[in-house]
């Protein structure tokens, strides 16, 4: 009977650690949006502006994201260890050639300010928005780093022919577009508050020269 699929298990092994990896490494880069981004944004802009900017535009696009990331890798490893293990059941009666990787869940962690009670309202620190801008960009380039080598492992997953290698390409794919969908809307959003910030000290200091 002629095999339809071919495994190389060792491969498929390596694969699947290099992805686990990336998706450890991916998380990491996320976790750090809250000590980079949302806590500079915070101490740059005082208000409850800032506040609702926070909660409903940062914090839902980043759970959203992460929410994907973590089903797509999960059925990456699902997908990657079912196959082999079908293989190996029915080509090598048993005989182990993959080893199984794996996946350990781990949690992307960003909180909202609490309301805001101050008496100073606005940007109050257009450096730390500079900072956060700054941090979005090299976290953009960091994560797409991530993702290539992610690709690579996963188009040397270790399967030759039955669309498995076809399915793990697809979802690299889909990472990659969420990601940088996440990474481009909320450096957008960044970006208009600093130039906002920078437009209305202009606008105040004009005034200001006005009255003197």
């Amino acid at each position: 009977m002629a095999k339809e699929s071919y495994l190389d298990g060792s491969l498929a092994t390596t694969a699947l650690k290099g992805i686990e990896e990336v998706y450890s490494g991916i998380i990491g880069e996320l976790n750090k949006i809250q000590s980079e981004a949302i806590d500079k944004i915070t101490a740059g802009w005082k208000g409850q502006d800032c506040v609702d900017f926070i909660s409903k535009n940062v914090i839902p696009a980043v759970n959203s994201v992460s929410d994907e990331i973590q089903k797509i890798f999960q059925s990456v490893n699902d997908t990657i260890t079912q196959n082999a293990q079908n293989y190996e059941r029915k080509f090598l009666k048993g005989q182990t050639v993959f080893n199984r990787v794996a996946h350990n869940m781990k949690k992307v962690t960003v909180n909202c300010p609490p309301p805001f009670t101050g008496t100073i309202i606005g940007i109050t620190d257009e450096a730390k928005l500079e900072l956060a801008k700054n941090y979005l960009k090299r976290m953009q380039q960091q994560l797409l780093d991530l993702l290539n080598r992610a690709k690579k492992y996963a188009a040397n997953s270790g399967f030759y022919g039955g669309g498995q290698q076809q399915k793990i390409d697809s979802s690299m794919k889909s990472i990659a577009t969420s990601i940088s969908n996440l990474v481009n809307e909320f450096g957008n959003a960044v970006s208009k508050v600093a130039t906002t910030a920078v437009t209305d000290a202009e606008e105040l200091a004009k005034k200001n020269a006005g009255t003197f």
